[in-house]
């Protein structure tokens, strides 16, 4: 950013230029960008994402920090991780993973089986991580769950509905 101010980003493109997008933080905010089509339609060749998304990124974030303290990063060292210090320190071989499925109205485990013959809007599929050791880990057995998102969940659509057609984004 001009003013001085650390920040760490990644852009991205998809084949075809259908998706592009920016993704970055400073040591007070993270902010990802993204830019489309919801049709799958690919936009114009040359579309990349440091010419699409990163000028949106760039801009956002000028003006969401302008007027904060600039900070430093923290180093890696003194910086202690909640859960999973396996997984953070990217040590994934030395650890274990498997599929959870659970039923949404109670709670249950329910098997690769029956969550597979069951409406898909009934069942939450989980990874579950274990550290090798059990340790560091989110809960008294070891285990790091992280829920996968869930395209049957009605907010996980929401975002997806195209923009009213206008006559400068018609169809060709």
């Amino acid at each position: 950013m001009s003013d001085g101010r650390p920040v760490a980003a990644k852009t991205g493109t998809t084949q075809e230029f259908r998706d592009a997008w920016t993704v970055g933080f400073t040591p007070q905010i993270a902010v990802g960008v993204w830019a489309g089509n919801n049709d799958n339609r690919p936009m114009k060749g040359g579309s990349d994402g440091v010419f699409v998304a990163a000028p949106i990124w760039n801009e956002f974030m000028t003006k969401v920090m302008a007027g904060q303290p600039i900070e430093k990063f923290v180093a890696y060292d003194t910086y202690k991780p909640d859960i999973g210090k396996q997984l953070a320190d990217g040590n994934v071989s030395k650890m274990k993973a498997r599929i959870i499925y659970y039923n949404t109205k109670s709670g249950k485990v329910v098997s690769e089986k029956k969550a597979l013959q069951t409406d898909p809007k009934k069942i939450e599929k989980r990874i579950e991580y274990i550290p090798a050791d059990g340790s560091d880990s989110s809960n008294s057995n070891g285990v790091v769950d992280i829920a996968l998102p869930n395209p049957n969940d009605p907010m996980f659509k929401r975002w997806a509905v195209p923009l009213p057609e206008t006559k400068d984004n018609k169809k060709k």
